[in-house]
């Protein structure tokens, strides 16, 4: 299984940073990274985020340091279809699929990756929008319909930031909604959504929180257009 503690401490280490170094650097604090390095707590994506970009590095690059380069897959998978024949080849990386940001350690990757296809299936002929965010709100995946109903190619919109899209005049309702979703108690609200035309539509919107769930970690977005 991934050790994240001794994973961090080695990235610490092969990058020449002191704890205080990487604390002052990161703006994470000394004593959470010595914490998460010794296995007293698991760290956050977001938190694992801000340390990798104080070590010049990626959550990807993170957690797949010390493969084999032998084991990696060119992104089609073993058995050239992208997932995988589950003998190794399709287990060993970190987001496999294109146009995926999601930074899951490897040995989640296997569920998460199943979860996404039952939801690319069931979202393809969907009206609605449908974001995945991590804690602070970044895009990490877009629903095949979000291209059309924000009119922004999907590669603009991951990676960016899902309060960019609200109309500023609702942004702090927004991040209220966004802070108050909570595991099994959803948050809603009416927002607009910028389009690339530079108008704005009205969505209904559902946030929810799974950040605990350990096939998803992620605040999952689901949007319906209002006529």
């Amino acid at each position: 299984m991934f050790n994240t503690g001794a994973q961090l401490r080695k990235s610490r280490k092969r990058s020449s940073f002191t704890l205080d170094q990487l604390a002052a650097k990161s703006g994470i604090d000394r004593g959470t990274i010595s914490r998460i390095e010794l296995g007293h707590v698991s760290p956050r994506i977001d938190t694992l985020d801000f340390l990798c970009q104080a070590m010049n590095t990626t959550l990807a690059d993170f957690f797949t340091a010390d493969e084999d380069p032998n084991k990696r897959t060119n992104g089609n998978g073993a058995n050239g279809n992208g997932r995988g024949n589950g003998h190794g080849n399709g287990t060993n990386r970190v987001n496999p699929t294109p146009g995926i940001f999601w930074p899951v350690p490897q040995t989640l990757w296997k569920g998460l990756e199943e979860v996404i296809e039952r939801f690319e299936a069931l979202l393809a002929h969907s009206g609605e929008l449908f974001l995945v965010l991590d804690p602070g709100g970044k895009i990490l995946y877009v629903s095949p319909k979000g291209e059309t109903l924000l009119g922004f190619p999907k590669q603009e919109l991951l990676g960016s930031a899902a309060m960019d899209l609200i109309n500023p005049d609702q942004l702090t309702e927004f991040l209220a909604a966004f802070a108050e979703a909570a595991p099994h108690v959803p948050a809603r609200g009416h927002f607009q959504f910028r389009h690339k035309d530079g108008g704005f539509h009205r969505f209904r919107v559902t946030l929810s929180d799974h950040l605990q769930s350990p096939s998803i970690q992620a605040m999952i977005l689901n949007a319906a257009l209002e006529s």
